[in-house]
């Protein structure tokens, strides 16, 4: 297990137990897990950074030993077999290219530029200007692997936070009813947008940052959107969160309710800054 970037606390009174992962999937990763000794939160943390370490070795597109990485250099040569978890991954996101009509795509519109080869289990690319890109997914599908291992461990209260952009609640808060998350204005650190309330629910914010104006497509103009806008999403599968999030910066209105429709999510709110 790589822990050179992982450090733990632990807070005996209460039973807190703190991890931090400082580089993960490009971000830091950070978890609250309530009730358990210290060393069986200790154990649960592990597998939760062993997890994560083997999710990045399969989807983390700038790891030169990942699959995702060997996929994008190889698949425009010929067709390129993949291992049983990435197919699985990117036919679901095939399928959420589907459900949003185009507008959740890893591929930065040029998703039907990839083939998928059912019976042999290969991907293949018609143009070597396609590459993969899971930003929009991985941390969702991290976060739904996380939730199992906390439950295979034991814990009801727990609170997964990717880098404040995509968070897991599990149970409550030992003082409260529920997880309390704040979202905050990225043009403003002072300002508080919103504080969304977390039960056995998962969130995910995505929008433009001063540091990343421009980040997020239109997979159909092909133009990136550079508005001052967030967009958080709460429902009870991260994966769906991670997805939608990412497509409500670009949908149309008037797709809006018909997209929707074919998701159970519990909100969304739109912010523009």
């Amino acid at each position: 297990m790589n822990t050179t970037n992982s450090y733990i606390d632990y807070y005996e009174s209460s039973l807190l137990f703190h991890g931090l992962l400082t580089n993960i999937m490009w971000t830091r990763l950070e978890a609250l897990l309530l009730g358990k000794s210290k060393e069986a939160s200790a154990t649960c943390w592990n597998a939760i950074v062993d997890e994560c370490v083997r999710l990045s070795r399969i989807y983390d597109k700038f790891d030169q030993v990942s699959e995702l990485y060997a996929v994008n250099h190889r698949a425009a040569e010929a067709p390129y077999p993949v291992g049983d978890e990435l197919w699985s991954i990117l036919t679901a996101c095939r399928e959420h290219h589907r459900l949003t009509e185009g507008y959740f795509d890893v591929a930065l519109g040029k998703f039907k530029a990839i083939s998928f080869d059912e019976e042999h289990r290969t991907v293949s690319f018609k143009t070597d200007q396609v590459e993969i890109d899971l930003g929009a997914y991985g941390k969702g599908y991290a976060l739904e692997r996380i939730r199992q291992l906390l439950i295979a461990h034991g814990f009801t209260s727990a609170l997964i936070n990717f880098g404040n952009s995509s968070v897991l609640g599990l149970g409550t808060h030992p003082y409260g009813h529920c997880w309390a998350v704040g979202i905050e204005n990225p043009y403003d650190v002072r300002q508080r947008l919103d504080v969304v309330e977390l039960r056995d629910r998962a969130m995910s914010t995505s929008g433009n940052m001063p540091a990343h104006p421009k980040h997020i497509i239109d997979p159909h103009t092909q133009v990136y959107n550079e508005e001052h806008r967030l967009v958080s999403v709460k429902a009870f599968s991260a994966v769906d969160t991670e997805v939608l999030s990412t497509v409500l910066m670009v949908l149309p209105e008037d797709r809006l309710d018909r997209v929707l429709s074919r998701y159970v999510i519990d909100g969304y709110k739109i912010y523009d800054l």
